[in-house]
């Protein structure tokens, strides 16, 4: 039977490893971090280290006050993370994801997609503490930045209607897909395109009747009859004001 005191000196030993391991790739060339992100046994060992990391990360309020630590963290597993991606072997990665996340938190949109579209390539699977799998999680990540934008003014492309086309292939839940097909109609109305803005919102309510919608959707139904009537006055004018003639003249 092991016993418990063996038990708490392995946790220190592999701590400690995991923790040198780390340090050695912070300070580490470009060919060494590659040389570790390709030994699978030497980068797992970090896992143990990115656990101490997130319970330090965990005891500090939640908000901005965890902002400095989180690009802190961010600066010290990136480079082992893109050493993976540019290796050869393919493996269980939560330094990936865990990466991803932090990416997502900061507001870094760009690179977090980059992980993502790896870790959805991958089917990489999401740090324990989260129940959500990457593609629901990545979705949700991508449409709460997209609101933090559209709250102050910021434009969501051109990353979102990339994600909106993803987003309906993938294996979600109907209530995310309703709310990238509800941001989309409000974006198209935003743009004047009221026809497509109906065409969204319909295919939301197919997919959940009970969307909370229906605000909109009366809202697009009267402004696409309105732009209709519209179009057909603009067209019964020239005939109108033409007379019996087609060049104005009586016959």
């Amino acid at each position: 039977m092991i016993s418990p005191a063996w038990q708490h000196r392995e946790r220190v030993r592999q701590q400690l490893a995991a923790s040198a391991a780390k340090a050695a790739a912070e300070k580490a060339e470009k060919q060494e971090i590659s040389k570790m992100a390709a030994d699978k046994e030497r980068f797992e060992l970090l896992l143990v280290q990115l656990d101490v990391d997130c319970k330090r990360l965990s005891e500090l309020p939640q908000g901005s006050a965890r902002e400095p630590l989180k690009r802190e963290l961010v600066k010290s597993y990136l480079p082992l993370v893109e050493a993976y991606i540019t290796g050869k072997q393919e493996y269980r990665n939560i330094v990936l994801t865990q990466v991803m996340v932090w990416l997502f938190d900061l507001g870094e949109i760009d690179q977090a997609l980059k992980l993502a579209a790896v870790a959805v390539a991958q089917n990489q699977p999401m740090p324990a503490r989260y129940s959500r799998d990457v593609r629901t999680f990545i979705a949700d990540a991508v449409l709460e930045w997209c609101k933090k934008q559209s709250a102050a003014g910021d434009p969501i492309e051109p990353y979102f209607l990339a994600m909106h086309e993803q987003v309906m292939q993938w294996q979600v839940h109907d209530v995310i897909k309703v709310k990238y097909l509800t941001l989309a109609a409000r974006e198209h109305q935003a743009a004047g395109d009221v026809e497509k803005a109906l065409t969204l919102c319909l295919d939301a309510e197919k997919l959940d009747p009970q969307a909370k919608i229906k605000t909109l959707k009366k809202e697009l139904e009267k402004a696409v009859a309105e732009k209709r009537e519209a179009a057909a006055h603009a067209q019964a004018k020239p005939a109108a004001d033409a007379g019996p003639g087609q060049d104005g003249s009586e016959t």
